[in-house]
């Protein structure tokens, strides 16, 4: 199963959360950075894994997978 997730999930988290201190930061300061940070985090897994990104990740992987299996 988790082989199945995103592998770039935690590169995505890691991005996103460092956006959404700067963010909040600057447009409400400390109030709401952990509400946002939690936001992000979900948002980024929501775009991340049905993304752009992760499909053509996905893609990639199972063209290797494919060659594999041809050279069996």
């Amino acid at each position: 199963m988790s082989s199945r997730k995103c592998k770039c999930i935690y590169m995505c988290v890691y991005i996103y959360i460092y956006v959404c201190m700067y963010v909040c930061m600057y447009v409400c300061m400390y109030v709401c950075m952990y509400v946002y940070i939690l936001v992000c985090i979900y948002v980024c897994v929501r775009v991340c894994c049905g993304g752009p990104v992760c499909a053509s990740s996905l893609v990639i992987r199972r063209m290797q997978h494919d060659g594999e299996r041809e050279k069996e």
